[in-house]
């Protein structure tokens, strides 16, 4: 019984073409189809990507008007708060200067270990 299952497996792959042959059918096809797509001429092509383009610039305004209401509906009501430039600028000098204090120090004191002389 064993000897029968392998040999119907064995047919099985015999009957699936290669990747080669595969590949080749998938790009015959896709040629195929495109010959039977029906283009548009100049004009109409013009004409539609002029409503395609009218309709991103209606939707992006929609959606530029709803979210300036929106959020300065939210901004009055205290739900939403903006942050300013000068805090952000201040709190980034602080760090620097800690920085820059911290490792002022520790330059100096691996010079005076360096300078001293050992006993």
């Amino acid at each position: 019984m064993a000897s029968r299952k392998n040999k119907r497996k064995r047919n099985v792959r015999d009957d699936k073409p290669g990747l080669g042959r595969r590949i080749k059918d998938f790009f015959s096809d896709i040629r195929a189809e495109l010959k039977r797509v029906t283009w548009p001429d100049r004009k109409r092509l013009k004409a539609n990507t002029g409503t395609v383009i009218a309709i991103i610039l209606i939707a992006s305004l929609t959606i530029f008007i709803f979210d300036t209401v929106i959020s300065s509906v939210l901004s009055r009501t205290g739900f939403y708060t903006y942050e300013t430039a000068e805090s952000n600028t201040q709190i980034t000098e602080s760090v620097e200067e800690t920085d820059e204090t911290t490792l002022e120090e520790q330059v100096e004191s691996e010079t005076e270990e360096t300078t001293e002389p050992a006993e």
